[in-house]
């Protein structure tokens, strides 16, 4: 008998785009009673029905810095949201394989 030798190939990913969550929030606010003090900020991107897209920022504590705007393309909501790795981990939730983490 001769041994069999084989090899283990990933299934192809499905051409089927799923459509964008409804709404992808990050945030390094810290929890109720946890260093309540230091800055944090919270971004937040809405996909509207309309197609658009609601961008949000807000940074704390004290006083709320607040920003909105609705564009039309997640390229404008990165040039709104700026750079930094919390706006990497935003877009990269919303979408992993357009926008890595680490790219």
């Amino acid at each position: 008998m001769h041994p069999q030798s084989g090899q283990i190939l990933p299934f192809p990913q499905s051409r089927v785009r799923r459509p964008p969550p409804l709404s992808v929030e990050f945030s390094t606010q810290p929890e109720a009673g946890h260093e309540e003090g230091r800055r944090w900020t919270r971004l937040r991107i809405t996909v509207r029905d309309s197609g658009d897209f609601l961008c949000e920022k807000v940074r704390g504590p004290s006083p709320l810095d607040v920003d909105a705007a609705t564009v039309e393309s997640l390229e404008q909501a990165r040039r709104f949201f700026g750079g930094g790795w919390i706006v990497k981990e935003l877009f990269a939730s919303l979408d992993p394989v357009r926008f890595p983490r680490w790219s």
